[in-house]
């Protein structure tokens, strides 16, 4: 990933940012993403649907509840579709069918990643004194 932006590193935990303030799409990455997704997964969001965005003079923007609502969209326990090239198979126990790996389902495994990192950074803010 490219540098990091000045308000990413003034501001990187998700809790800095109020839920409707513009952010680039790099800046929504780093901030709420952990780096592990980089913009142009963020317009593939947009494309499908789960991302809403806000362009103003040609920029790319969105805002933190926008990027909360994606991962809540992308949330795992969904219903699957329908998918030739994800055929259902058996864990090694037998006990529960899960699916095959392809692309879409590593793009699912990575915004899930993206949603613990955002987790666990905001439990590492800071605590009020005792």
């Amino acid at each position: 990933m490219a540098r990091k932006t000045d308000r990413s590193i003034s501001r990187p935990l998700a809790s800095d940012w109020s839920d409707f303030e513009l952010m680039t799409l790099r800046e929504a990455c780093e901030v709420f993403l952990g780096g592990l997704l980089e913009p142009r997964s963020l317009r593939t969001e947009v494309r499908k649907g789960t991302l809403t965005l806000t362009r103003v003079a040609g920029k790319d923007f969105v805002t933190p509840s926008a990027i909360k609502e994606m991962l809540r969209l992308c949330r795992s326990d969904q219903k699957d579709h329908a998918s030739m090239n994800a055929p259902h198979a058996a864990t090694s126990r037998g006990k529960s069918p899960t699916r095959a790996s392809g692309s879409s389902e590593m793009d699912r495994l990575r915004l899930a990643q993206a949603a613990a990192r955002m987790t666990s950074l905001a439990l590492k803010e800071r605590s009020l004194p005792t």
